[in-house]
């Protein structure tokens, strides 16, 4: 589409004499790998979700030449990155960025040792959830960004809703530019019955350990915990990974006194092949982040 971040990344890309193929709508797995194995690019850029999705694929195989790729525009757990670098063999980085920023923030390195911020144009903060406070490197909290070159509009402080911290000392890289470690957005998780709340981060961490899971989605409906799963390529024997879905919750969920059934949903989605984007995996019931 004119003036979307892909759009943009095609016409940059161009002008160093890079090929880029954007696909948009998004096909299904297997015809974008198809598509991956003839234009046999060096680099994949994409949602993290869409990227594991490709990664987990029965037809994965057909992308194994590319050497690199770009996790951007939404969370991208440990355990996520670990899978599709495992799959391809490849370098996978990620890129921290808001639409508010104009799709700039900082960006991870081969170092693998947090994201290095672009302090040509931004400077970055970590404030106490309460107070508002800037935090020291090392203390987590919620990320604030001023704007340095934007002329059209600028912005000072600005509360991102995302977590994280700024990392002490020099990358392993050997650059001194400032690191920060991001952990998602603050407010996204689940609202547990009692007024426990358990964070999406943590939710990736557990779930993208399966290998057969591609994405899900996280909800709260009348006072259940509602997950949705998607397999690339189909489920086999869906009982019993739901059975496996199952027992990984239990050790991530608090002790409740109920049995997790009466609780927990778990069910399997069929994502169909026009949607444009990953599942939305933001569940409804999150709590407000404190204001100062």
């Amino acid at each position: 589409r004119p003036g979307s971040i892909g759009d943009l990344l095609r016409k940059s890309l161009a002008l160093d004499g890079i090929r880029c193929n954007c696909l948009w709508p998004l096909p299904d797995e297997k015809a974008i790998l198809e598509e991956v194995a003839s234009f046999a690019p060096d680099c994949l850029a994409g949602l993290p979700a869409q990227i594991l999705c490709l990664a987990r694929h029965p037809s994965a195989h057909l992308a194994r030449g590319v050497q690199s790729v770009l996790l951007c525009a939404d969370f991208a757990a440990e355990r996520l990155v670990r899978a599709v670098s495992d799959a391809w063999g490849c370098l996978v980085m990620r890129h921290y960025a808001l639409t508010e920023l104009g799709y700039g923030g900082a960006l991870e390195c081969e170092a693998k040792s947090g994201f290095h911020v672009m302090e040509g144009h931004f400077f970055f903060e970590v404030a106490d959830l309460v107070t508002g406070h800037p935090l020291p490197p090392g203390r987590w909290g919620e990320i604030l960004v001023t704007t340095l070159a934007a002329e059209g509009t600028p912005l000072l402080r600005y509360r991102t809703g995302d977590g994280g911290r700024i990392l002490r000392g020099r990358c392993p890289c050997g650059s001194e530019i400032r690191r920060v470690a991001v952990t998602g957005r603050i407010g996204n998780g689940v609202a547990l019955a009692g007024g426990g709340f358990l964070p999406l981060a943590r939710l990736d961490e557990a779930l993208f350990a399966l290998p057969w899971l591609g994405d899900y989605a996280a909800a709260v409906e009348e006072g259940r915990i509602v997950l949705a799963l998607y397999a690339p390529g189909g489920v086999k024997d869906p009982p019993q990974r739901i059975e496996e879905v199952k027992a990984l919750l239990r050790t991530i969920l608090p002790p409740s006194g109920r049995r997790l059934d009466e609780f927990v949903d778990v069910r399997f989605t069929e994502r169909q092949a026009s949607r444009p984007s990953s599942v939305k995996r933001m569940a409804s019931g999150a709590p407000p982040r404190p204001r100062p």
